[in-house]
């Protein structure tokens, strides 16, 4: 679907970018995908308090038994 001129740019500024910029970078991309996910988890659980909605982002990332074994909760 990308213009392969849009993905030569794209390519070229990554080449620029300094390990310190591309690991910058990768994490506000992290926290952008973890804030998308919250949201979704609030818009699918509109009444669900703080530590629910932490309880079910957590679950969206870890494995049943792990999330009953850290957080005694179970999706």
């Amino acid at each position: 679907d990308t213009d392969p001129k849009a993905m030569e740019v794209f390519v070229e500024l990554h080449r620029k970018m300094s390990p310190g910029e591309k690991l910058e970078q990768a994490l506000r991309m992290t926290e952008m995908v973890w804030r998308l996910a919250e949201t979704g988890v609030r818009q699918r659980h509109p009444d669900a308090g703080e530590r629910e909605v932490f309880l079910r982002f957590a679950a969206l990332h870890l494995d049943r038994d792990l999330m009953l074994r850290v957080y005694g909760w179970r999706p």
